[in-house]
């Protein structure tokens, strides 16, 4: 409350002296009135020590002139206290009033109120000094003798026992001191209004109490009434204000409620950012707390940069091995983890267990507040029992430090719940989450807060693995109510909810009911992926959304088997049931291959003004602001790190977050759909067979399993006139191990190992009747049988003669075309064999599409450029000037390449491809008559491909060829992305053009910043087509990065190619291509044509081998 000593000097300070003391006593009286005038303003002012001076001057002279208990000394000692209290020296403070205070009490008496305000200063004194007990008997002592000279209703009354209330609090006998403060709150509105500043302050200690003892919805109807009152009278940058928004931010992030908590939190950052710097405790205190409600609302990058801030100015201010470290590396660890980056997680969560085991104590909740954390690292890393091991010690250390019904307690026995689930008993994981339910019920008390809604779902769905489905599914229906209420319909725990509603009712044999939760749960998981691929720039593996999707397809499958009533019941039909099947499908498989299609699809639509440079832009931002990430995590992991060098690291980022702003409102002026692209949306079956699909012609989806774990994935059969649907009978982890071991066999050839890197020897043309190089015909017959097989899905695909494919997954490494109708004949294999097998690169024309709605963007697309606004048909760029020896391969050793000083280097050292210029001279024949440009030698290189972009005849190409070596991130030492490799620079490495360097490599990312206009681009390089990781999730990114410039067709290869067979193949292909060949059926003609060629019969090799001629791939549309 407002301090009645202000009041009392103010009133002092104007008094008439109306009487006449003894000889210079009417002198003395004037000095003294003028000097605690003067100490009065020094004191409002903030001078301390000059107002703690003058009032020991109005002291020594009122006491002399009037004794100590004259009006004027009281008032003068009162100020005394407040200024060495308020300078830091409570404890001082407090020794002067109780020295004083026996002499004024003899001079006045026990109750007088003189002696009472003495008393109350004592007591702010005391609590000061950290002496609370000694504080409450002061503060008890003057209301009670206030409430008995003055009445229970004077403002001076209600002053002490406001103080009275907040020492019992400090105390920890909060009930008693939330009793007291009702009483005086209700008194203080009716005796000086609801906005009086006494009656706000008194309010502002009431909300806190009320949360203190977990009464969150009473404190937040104190704290709806309070906050904005407070600013008014109090002022923005106020200390009350400040301390206000932050209780009552808090109040709504513990009731789950984070969105009206964000813009009380943003105005206390910026507020203080202006009053008392970024580093001020209350901007520090919103950023964390801002933090947390961005990552409930599933923005963890948003919150890291918030968390990165506070880590920064905390290990500048307290240093590297400071104790108040702790926290912050807490929260940013948190966010680490929930953006699926764990091994920066690891590098803070070690840092954090140093500091921790340094600074803290057995007993110490930040201790089990650590150990909660790296449970969660060892489940991600995959060690369960590890993880549950330490989050038992996290309860045990909660439940010590906190008390059992803390919700810091029932959090960490939530987790142990979900981790006994994995691992435990069943008797034990039963216990454990009937216990969390408990804990949460009892630290949260509202039945709707997070936390326990958490708690009953996760106990429901332990129910529902047990098969009490019965218990299970009504209390899944009622938190889907509280979760659709409290949470909105985009949380993650309504995704949770819903699913696992959808699951209990599946297995209930009521799956028609669970068509709309699974329907919920996958809508609201898009959203949280919208959000989270918004703030990442790219789309984020999801195992959530894939999940999600791959469960709506398995309800609707089951659904879908019962009669039409049953769906008319819940106002659905088979139709409308297949549409949301195959749209979840879809969902389940979105990548960033897909997404760098759409994206160039919407850059052909936007205005001219759109430039590539600033998507280009936008991606080399997001790019820098992840890799600025990675330096600050292990800047901030190694004490050893200057702070202010992370200073600048932080400054850097904080830079590119602006500049990303600046550029995501560009783009979505220019073309709004842009940021939709984050989670495109499906395609839909009626558009695809109304608009997309040609009548010869068969859409194939297929989607294994999202996960590992997964016992089945889905097939999808699409024509102008039919769909069919079928089960993939095969786990994701089983089909990936299938699809390696068959691409393995393809890509390693004779002499060379899986794990060594190297490319494929020569075939041994000379060695006549040489072993048959190894070919598993059963495993090609086999995984053609499982994809395309079904009897459904074979009756509605096998009258199509081009097949479009889009796989997910570890699909996308399937070289398709050496998959067999019909098993090899019996016995030895033969060159002769080969050349009668059913292949079906062979008999249909195939074509990939990263995914179904890529598929129908290129369809549409319509921006097929007119040969007469082409400044070249075609441009080959190949035989670069390497410095090795002749190699016939395009691949090379890598483990040589890791070794090399630099990039250049080992750039210097690929070994040179003569075979690609003959490639490229055979091809510009094919093109007579048209402006052709062939660049091979020295001239192969990023300088002149910048000169073709610079004057545009780049974005005029119509045909784009690259004949060179492929490199895969990680080929070269300190090669994080891939590359085509092109004639190096003489000198050292230079930049040409913004975001564009010369040194040999032109890279995925400079790609990406090029402008084309290619009906196609030809990479006849090695692994083109390959993916990245063992599941093959996405084009290359050399693929991705061409689509992105504006490719609208591809031809790849799946491993290294011989350059006479990869010039045959693919003059044969562009060749025919060119004319009014469908771009499938020339590449089909172009294998079956090598196929057919008997001159190395003999060899271990022969041409018929699916090895020689099956590592093409035409990615795009067929046409």
């Amino acid at each position: 409350m407002v301090d009645p000593l202000v009041q009392r000097l103010n009133w002092l300070c104007g008094l008439f002296i109306a009487c006449v003391l003894v000889a210079g006593g009417a002198f003395a009286q004037d000095r003294a009135t003028d000097t605690l005038a003067a100490a009065a303003e020094a004191y409002r002012q903030g001078r301390f020590e000059e107002a703690e001076a003058l009032a020991k001057e109005t002291l020594s002279i009122s006491a002399e002139a009037a004794g100590v208990g004259a009006e004027a000394s009281v008032a003068a000692l009162s100020l005394l206290a407040a200024a060495m209290r308020d300078d830091g020296r409570a404890d001082e403070a407090a020794s002067v009033l109780l020295a004083a205070l026996p002499g004024v009490e003899a001079a006045l008496g026990p109750d007088h109120p003189r002696l009472l305000d003495i008393v109350s200063d004592l007591g702010q004194a005391l609590e000061g000094a950290g002496k609370p007990a000694a504080a409450l008997q002061a503060h008890r002592r003057a209301a009670e003798g206030r409430s008995a000279r003055l009445g229970i209703d004077h403002p001076d009354t209600l002053f002490s026992r406001n103080n009275e209330a907040v020492a019992l609090d400090a105390l920890g006998r909060t009930e008693e001191a939330a009793a007291i403060m009702v009483d005086v709150v209700e008194r203080s509105v009716a005796i000086m209004g609801a906005d009086a500043p006494e009656t706000l302050q008194s309010q502002v200690s009431l909300a806190l109490m009320l949360d203190k003892l977990t009464r969150y919805a009473e404190a937040e109807a104190v704290h709806e009434r309070t906050t904005a009152k407070v600013e008014r009278v109090f002022g923005r940058g106020d200390p009350l204000t400040v301390t206000q928004k932050l209780n009552h931010a808090i109040n709504l992030m513990i009731q789950g409620r984070p969105q009206p908590a964000i813009p009380l939190l943003e105005d206390v950052i910026e507020g203080q950012a202006v009053l008392g710097g970024p580093a001020h405790p209350a901007a520090m205190a919103a950023r964390a707390i801002l933090g947390g409600a961005l990552v409930d609302l599933g923005d963890a990058g948003g919150a890291l940069a918030l968390y990165a801030e506070n880590l920064e100015l905390t290990r500048a201010l307290q240093g590297p091995d400071s104790r108040e470290m702790l926290a912050p590396l807490g929260n940013y660890a948190t966010a680490l983890m929930l953006l699926q980056r764990w091994d920066e997680a690891a590098l803070i969560n070690a840092e954090r267990l140093r500091l921790a085991e340094r600074w803290l104590s057995e007993d110490d909740a930040d201790l089990a507040a650590i150990r909660n954390d790296l449970a969660g690292v060892l489940v991600q890393t995959g060690d369960r029992a590890g993880a549950l091991a330490l989050q038992r010690k996290a309860v045990a250390g909660f439940e010590v430090a906190l008390g059992e019904t803390h919700p810091m307690t029932a959090v960490a026995q939530v987790t142990l719940a979900e981790l006994a689930d994995t691992i435990a008993e069943t008797e034990e994981a039963g216990r454990e989450h009937r216990r969390a339910v408990a804990l949460a019920t009892a630290a949260m008390g509202a039945p709707e807060h997070p936390l326990i809604l958490r708690a009953a779902s996760n106990y429901a769905s332990y129910l529902v693995r047990q098969g009490e489905t019965d218990k299970a599914i009504p209390l899944l229906a009622r938190l889907a109510v509280l979760t659709d209420a409290t949470q909105g319909s985009t949380s993650w725990w309504t995704a949770q909810v819903h699913e696992r509603l959808a699951a209990a009712l599946v297995q209930a044999g009521r799956p028609v009911e669970a068509v709309a939760p699974s329907q919920r749960s996958l809508n609201a998981r898009r959203a949280l992926a919208e959000r989270a691929n918004a703030a990442e720039g790219a789309v984020t593996a999801s195992t959530d959304l894939a999940q999600s999707a791959w469960s709506l397809v398995r309800v609707a499958e089951e659904a879908l088997a019962g009669g039409e009533a049953e769906l008319a019941g819940q106002g659905l039909s088979r139709d409308m049931v297949m549409e949301t099947a195959f749209a979840a499908t879809q969902v389940q498989g979105f990548d960033i291959g897909g997404l760098a299609i759409r994206r160039a699809a919407v850059r052909a639509r936007a205005t001219p003004s759109l430039a590539t440079n600033t998507i280009a832009l936008w991606e080399a931002a997001l790019a820098q602001r992840r890799a600025m990430d990675a330096d600050f995590t292990k800047g901030v992991a190694d004490a050893a790190v200057l702070s202010a060098s992370l200073a600048e690291t932080a400054d850097r980022r904080r830079a590119l977050d602006t500049e990303l702003a600046a550029l995501t409102e560009k783009i979505a002026a220019a073309a709004p759909d842009f940021a939709e692209l984050s989670v495109p949306q499906p395609a839909d079956l009626r558009t695809l067979q109304r608009d997309v699909l040609k009548p010869d012609e068969a859409l194939i989806l297929l989607a294994p399993g999202p996960v590992a774990q997964s016992p089945y994935g889905h097939v999808w059969a699409v024509t102008v006139t039919g769909v069919a649907y079928a089960r993939l009978e095969v786990s994701g982890a089983e089909l990936a191990e299938m699809v390696g071991r068959f691409h393995a066999m393809l890509s390693q050839r004779a002499g060379a190992s899986p794990s060594d890197g190297r490319a494929p020897v020569q075939p041994q043309a000379d060695v006549s009747g040489a072993p048959m190089l190894p070919f598993d015909g059963d495993a090609a017959h086999r995984l053609y049988q499982m994809l395309f097989g079904d009897p459904a899905i074979a009756a509605l695909i096998a009258p199509k003669k081009t097949w479009v494919i889009a796989p997910q997954g570890s699909l996308l490494a399937m070289p398709f075309a050496a998959l067999l109708a019909e098993p090899l004949p019996a016995g030895r294999a033969t060159a002769e064999t080969f050349r009668d097998a059913r292949w079906l690169g062979v008999e249909r024309g195939l074509a990939v599409v990263p995914s179904v709605a890529a598929f129908r963007l290129l369809r549409s697309g319509a921006n097929s450029p007119r040969e007469d606004e082409m400044a070249i048909a075609y441009l080959g760029i190949g035989d670069p000037a390497f410095g090795a020896a002749t190699g016939a391969f395009r691949g090379f050793d890598t483990d040589a390449f890791r070794t090399a000083e630099t990039r250049l280097a080992a750039v210097r050292d690929l070994p040179r491809l003569p075979g690609t210029a003959r490639e490229i001279a055979t091809l510009s024949k094919v093109f007579a008559g048209r402006t052709v440009l062939a660049v091979t030698g020295e001239g192969a290189s990023e300088p002149t491909v910048n000169a073709l972009a610079g004057d545009g005849r780049l974005g005029r190409t119509n045909i784009i060829h690259f004949a060179t070596h492929g490199l895969l991130s990680g080929s070269l030492s300190g090669l994080n992305e891939p590359a085509l490799a092109l004639s190096p620079p003489r000198g050292g490495a230079s930049e040409i053009a913004p975001g564009m360097v010369d040194d040999g490599l032109l890279l995925a990312s400079e790609i990406a910043q090029l402008r084309l206009n290619a009906d196609w681009v030809v990479l006849s390089a090695c692994n083109t087509a390959a993916g990245e990781g063992p599941d093959a999730q996405g084009l290359s990114g050399l693929a991705r990065a061409f689509f992105f410039a504006g490719a609208r067709g591809l031809l790849v290869t799946h491993w290294a190619v011989e350059d006479d067979i990869a010039a045959r193949l693919v003059a044969s292909t562009v060749g025919a291509g060119v004319g009014q060949t469908a771009r499938s059926e020339a590449l089909r003609a172009a294998m079956a044509s090598v196929i057919a060629d008997r001159s190395r019969d003999e060899t271990s090799l022969p041409l018929s081998h699916p090895a020689v001629w099956a590592p093409f791939q035409i990615v795009g549309t067929p046409d």
